[in-house]
């Protein structure tokens, strides 16, 4: 497993902690390597895994507009698995957000103790 985070840190376990505006452009920079990428797909935010096996995702979002149920500063976040090459829609009819934060496991271990800190979703991978 790998760890990846915003800054520059080298780690032995395997984590994505991200932070994408509504638009899909990182506000910062990131690591070398995320299987994840914020996307727009059929007009609605996404996740897409660009990573050729199967990853997890613990996501949700900031500054919802509309009915959007996935909003970090309530604690509602989801979590799912993602196959290479799919994607994940975060928006829907309802409404979607400013932006847009998640933790990625890979390599088959499943995320646990994952939360919002306030500035960005945390956990660890097993």
């Amino acid at each position: 497993m790998r760890k990846k985070f915003f800054t520059a840190l080298t780690t032995v376990t395997a984590v994505w902690l991200a932070s994408l505006p509504l638009l899909a452009v990182p506000t910062t920079s990131v690591a070398s390597r995320t299987c994840t990428q914020a996307v727009q797909h059929g007009g609605f935010q996404a996740l897409k895994n660009t990573c050729g096996r199967e990853i997890t995702l613990v996501y949700c979002g900031v500054g919802p507009n509309g009915n959007s149920s996935l909003d970090c500063n309530r604690r509602k976040l989801a979590m799912t698995g993602v196959r290479a090459g799919g994607i994940v829609t975060v928006e829907d009819r309802y409404g979607g957000y400013r932006s847009v934060h998640w933790f990625e496991c890979e390599d088959g271990s499943t995320p646990s103790n994952t939360g919002w800190d306030g500035n960005r979703v945390v956990g660890i991978c097993r």
